[in-house]
C-alpha cells in the first residue's frame, strides 16, 4: 500500500505543503529504504516505491505562488548505495531561501506525524485538513492552496483559503469526507468571482462555516485578509509592507475596495473616505 507523507512541518521554509508520494511500509514488496535529509545531521528513514516516488509542493514567496504536483523526486544515493533525498537542500534551491529543521517536530518523528494532511490534489491546487493539537474544544482546519490563476476575486489572484471550526459543529462525519465535494469543485477548474458571487453563495458558506464566530482567511497578490461572514462584517487586513488594519462594514461591496489597496498610504486614505461616508469603521483588534 502506498502512502503520502508530509515533510513541510519538519522544515521551516516558505513551503506550506511538501508531500512525498509513493511511500511504503518497510515490509512492502518492491519497496526500498530511503533516507530523507531535513536538516544538518537530521534525517527521516522511510521506504519508497522507486518508480512512484514523487512530490507535491506549494509555497508562497514574495507574493508569488509555486505549485507543483506529481513531480519526480531526484534520485540520489549515499556512500552506502542507499537512496537519499536532501529535502532541505532541495527546498533551498527551488525556493531560493534558507531553511531550518523544526526540532519540535523532528524529536517526535512518529509515523502518525509523517502522514500528510493533504486529502485532495486537483488540476488547480491542493486541499488539506488537520486538527489543532491540545486545543479545547478541538478544532478542525482546512486549507485550499490554489495554483496560479485558479481563483480570482475581483480580478485579484487568490493564493489560498483557510478556515477552522470546533469539532462539536461536525455532523458526525470525518470533516475531510464531508467537504470533499466542495474541494473537488473548487480545484477542478479555474474560477473568476465577483462580490455578487460571494453574496449569492453566503447560504452555502454559512453551511460550510457552521461556527457563528468563525472567519474565512485568504491571501492574494497584495495582502492577507480575514473576514467574518456575518453582519456587521469584520475584516482584518495585512499588507506586504507590514501595515495592518481591523475594521467593520455592513456591505460586502466594501470588500472590493479593500482588495484594490496595495500600500498603507492607500489603505489610510480609503478608510478615511469610507469612514466619512459611514461605509466602514476602524476597530481595535
Amino acid at each position: 500500500m502506498m502512502y503520502r507523507i508530509g515533510i513541510a512541518k519538519f522544515i521551516a521554509s516558505p513551503a506550506v505543503l511538501f508531500d512525498l508520494l509513493g511511500c511504503a511500509e518497510p515490509t512492502e514488496a518492491g519497496s526500498e529504504p530511503c533516507r530523507i535529509r531535513i536538516g544538518p545531521d537530521q534525517f527521516l528513514d522511510i521506504h519508497v516505491f522507486p518508480t512512484q516516488f514523487k512530490y507535491d509542493l506549494w509555497a508562497e514567496i514574495n507574493g508569488k505562488v509555486i505549485c507543483q504536483t506529481g513531480q519526480d523526486v531526484p534520485e540520489q544515493r549515499d556512500e552506502n548505495g542507499v537512496r537519499f533525498f536532501d529535502a532541505e537542500g532541495f527546498l533551498r534551491e527551488r525556493l531560493g531561501c534558507g531553511n531550518a529543521c523544526r526540532p519540535e517536530w523532528y524529536r517526535r518523528n512518529e509515523w502518525e506525524d509523517l502522514k500528510s494532511d493533504t486529502f485532495f490534489v486537483g488540476n488547480w491546487g491542493m486541499a488539506q485538513s488537520f486538527g489543532i493539537r491540545g486545543s479545547f474544544p478541538a478544532f478542525y482546519c482546512f486549507n485550499l492552496l490554489f495554483a496560479p490563476g485558479a481563483l480570482t476575486l475581483c480580478d485579484r489572484n487568490v493564493h489560498f483559503l483557510h478556515w477552522m471550526f470546533p469539532s462539536f459543529t461536525c455532523k458526525g462525519t470525518i470533516p475531510a469526507d464531508e467537504y470533499r465535494p466542495l474541494m473537488e469543485a473548487a480545484l477542478s477548474s479555474p474560477h473568476q468571482l465577483k462580490i455578487s458571487d460571494i453574496e449569492s453563495r453566503l447560504p452555502d458558506l454559512y453551511m460550510a462555516l457552521p461556527y457563528p464566530n468563525n472567519c474565512l482567511s485568504f491571501g492574494t497578490d497584495h495582502g492577507t485578509y480575514q473576514i467574518s461572514l456575518s453582519t456587521p462584517f469584520t475584516l482584518s487586513i495585512s499588507l506586504p509592507d507590514g501595515s495592518k488594519t481591523f475594521c467593520e462594514f455592513n456591505s460586502l461591496e466594501s470588500l472590493e475596495r479593500f482588495l484594490q489597496v496595495t500600500s498603507k498610504e492607500e489603505l489610510d486614505i480609503l478608510l478615511q473616505k469610507m469612514s466619512i461616508l459611514g461605509l466602514a469603521e476602524v476597530r481595535d483588534e
